[in-house]
């Protein structure tokens, strides 16, 4: 079975780390897809379980992340590098496309030229637990189409510099951006210390100069931390952090 296209419109990159529980699940819903025209790209840190093996078994390209070099940012640049596609897929391997019309409901945003991505709030996996369903099941149900621009930003979302306080305004858990946006400013590997918030960094970049990034419910992927109660609320005050560069996140985020 093969996920490789050698001449993709789409990249979509997989970082993954010991990922075998779910990514045959991932990789089968990408092979179920209705848009075709894309290649998958794994970047992978170093998995002992059977994670290269399934990606092998998909056809696709496996990238390894050189030894201590592991960040998001550092990641997503490195997978950014090597794929093919004018339109890059920022995802992991535990989040499994909601629907066969995933990609194609993403793409379609872009026939706007001033689009710099997309992305949308994940919902739960069908074994998430209640935790996870309260965070991401109530944001993900609950939050439709929206369009972040410069010009429709309420003055309460940002801070005296004019930066979005504590929203975010793109995940790659799952999202889309113009590769040539990113050649030109790509992820910034130092923001935070590289432990997170890189994404919204890199959204607020362009949203700042005149582009759009959409949520688009439409894109959703199935995703879980399988977090309990009380992690709830230090990822909550986490994301705030990452996304702010109010404070330094309290540690490296433990999953994509």
């Amino acid at each position: 079975m093969s996920l490789r296209n050698d001449v993709p419109l789409v990249s979509v990159i997989i970082r993954t780390k010991n990922e075998e529980a779910y990514l045959a699940s991932v990789l089968s819903a990408y092979a179920r897809q209705t848009f075709r025209d894309f290649e998958i790209v794994v970047v992978d840190d170093h998995s002992s379980d059977r994670t290269l093996e399934i990606a092998n078994y998909y056809g696709c390209r496996i990238i390894t992340v050189p030894g201590g070099r592991f960040s998001h940012p550092y990641s997503c640049n490195l997978g950014a590098n090597a794929a093919k596609g004018e339109y890059l897929v920022f995802t992991n391997g535990h989040s499994i496309p909601a629907s066969e019309k995933f990609l194609q409901n993403g793409i379609d945003n872009f026939s706007n030229d001033r689009v710099a991505g997309i992305f949308a709030l994940p919902l739960s996996h069908e074994d998430g637990t209640i935790a996870d369903k309260l965070i991401y099941d109530l944001a993900g149900y609950s939050i439709g189409n929206l369009r972040y621009r410069i010009d429709s930003l309420p003055r309460l979302f940002l801070n005296p510099k004019r930066k979005p306080l504590g929203i975010s305004l793109l995940g790659t858990t799952n999202a889309i951006l113009r590769k040539r946006l990113w050649q030109e400013y790509p992820f910034n590997e130092s923001f935070n210390g590289g432990l997170g918030g890189e994404d919204a960094d890199w959204a607020w970049h362009f949203v700042s100069t005149g582009y759009e990034i959409i949520h688009d419910p439409k894109f959703r992927v199935r995703h879980s931390h399988h977090l309990r109660i009380r992690d709830i609320f230090w990822q909550l005050q986490n994301w705030r952090y990452m996304v702010t560069a109010e404070r330094t996140p309290d540690r490296q985020r433990k999953y994509f």
